[in-house]
């Protein structure tokens, strides 16, 4: 016995029209040419922009580095161990010839702050015309010495590759100074670098842990 048509099982009076059943597949067929146009649009539009951003990224990353280096940081790739002392609170005297200047954490967010996040997001570097000089965790200090003149001074979170705040300097031989990062609130990643009054700067070392710092040698997390 033959098989019956789909159309032989369906009253005469629900029976679709051939007309209508072509229009409803052409219909189909068109939808699903436009799925596919559309699909493959958006796979070269991915491929392009991935491509534009291969190529753009090099040379956003060489110019954020000339501008830290403009600015008087270092390279990104000098890292800093960093321990702090609570009870020890070194000062010094100006070398003969030299400026001396003293760098200190900012105290909003480090004195009494919370620290949350790893710790390089709270470790400071401090570079001076290009070069990294040390680096600071939270609300310590350290001191180094300048020659006299103008000198570009840069402080960045150690965690991130763009510096947090530049200053530009003048010292002169036989005087000591004093800066200090200020984060206008917590877990702000921006910073400004502002001068400290000699007067209130000794009250300040006594109140802050003081630095040891060395380059880091390896990626491993820094300890206490």
């Amino acid at each position: 016995m033959a098989e019956s048509s789909g159309d032989e099982k369906v009253p005469p009076h629900c029976r679709k029209p051939a007309q209508y059943r072509e229009a409803s597949n052409s219909s189909q067929k068109f939808t699903n040419n436009w799925l596919i146009f559309v699909f493959e649009w958006l796979k070269m539009l991915t491929k392009t922009l991935l491509a534009i951003l291969i190529f753009v990224s090099p040379i956003f990353a060489q110019d954020q580095a000339a501008a830290a280096h403009a600015a008087g940081c270092g390279p990104n790739e000098v890292k800093f161990n960093v321990k702090t002392d609570k009870k020890q609170h070194p000062t010094a005297q100006p070398s003969s010839g030299k400026a001396l200047v003293y760098v200190f954490g900012g105290e909003d967010i480090d004195l009494g702050g919370l620290a949350l996040g790893t710790r390089d997001n709270f470790t400071t570097r401090w570079g001076v015309d290009g070069v990294w000089l040390g680096a600071g965790y939270r609300n310590s200090y350290f001191f180094f010495s300048l020659d006299p003149g103008d000198h570009r001074l840069c402080a960045g979170r150690q965690a991130s590759s763009k510096p947090s705040a530049a200053l530009t300097i003048t010292v002169e031989a036989g005087k000591a100074y004093y800066f200090r990062t200020k984060t206008h609130h917590l877990g702000a990643q921006g910073e400004e670098l502002e001068p400290i009054d000699p007067a209130a700067a000794q009250l300040l070392i006594e109140a802050s842990p003081s630095t040891v710092f060395e380059p880091r040698k390896s990626s491993n997390s820094d300890t206490e």
